[in-house]
């Protein structure tokens, strides 16, 4: 049996507003850095991750997700970094660590996954084939745009991103999956479903 088709319209509203607020936050900070102002563009990203975590029913949820997010993800880029697979050169504080500019961008990811990665719940091959891929061609883009270089080579790198982002995101799912078993709740607030 399938969802009424004003629960189903909702959901798919709710979908596109958490992509875009996601994509408008992910731009933000990779183009700050490109630019060399990496500040303005975590300044954009912050302000659009703490607008999710306001408009979302179960706010503690989002903003402990976000944090795990975050923190492992902060984690592994400072280690990619650090074994030469990325390197960045804007906004960086520590030289042995990643530019903080990074963190913004693994909330923006943690907003996805209870909103528009919800149809992963359950299928962790399914989202470990889209982290093998996205994660990858997350990165090409941002190497596109001037926010990241490969300096062991664009293969070795995208190899690289390619496994961390298959064990990261079906790990990060499971956890946005926790969280929601124990408050039952996801969406935006006014919005139904």
């Amino acid at each position: 049996m399938s969802a009424r088709p004003d629960i189903q319209a909702s959901r798919l509203t709710t979908t596109l507003l958490n992509t875009a607020l996601f994509q408008a936050g992910w731009f933000a900070v990779v183009l700050g850095a490109a630019h060399r102002r990496p500040w303005s563009g975590m300044a954009t990203a912050l302000a659009l991750f703490a607008i999710h975590v306001l408009a979302a029913r179960a706010r503690r949820d989002e903003l402990m997700l976000g944090i795990v997010a975050g923190a492992l993800g902060y984690c592994i880029d400072t280690c990619l970094q650090g074994i030469g697979v990325l390197a960045f050169d804007s906004g960086r504080v520590v030289p042995w660590l990643a530019p903080p500019w990074l963190i913004p961008l693994w909330l923006q990811f943690a907003t996805l996954l209870r909103f528009g990665l919800r149809w992963l719940d359950g299928r962790p091959a399914l989202a470990a084939l889209l982290g093998l891929v996205g994660g990858p061609m997350a990165f090409l883009s941002g190497k596109q745009l001037g926010a990241v270089t490969f300096p062991a080579g664009t293969f070795s790198a995208l190899v690289a991103l390619g496994l961390v982002w298959a064990a990261v995101t079906p790990l990060l799912l499971a956890a946005a999956a926790r969280l929601g078993a124990r408050t039952g709740e996801q969406g935006y607030r006014g919005l139904p479903g």
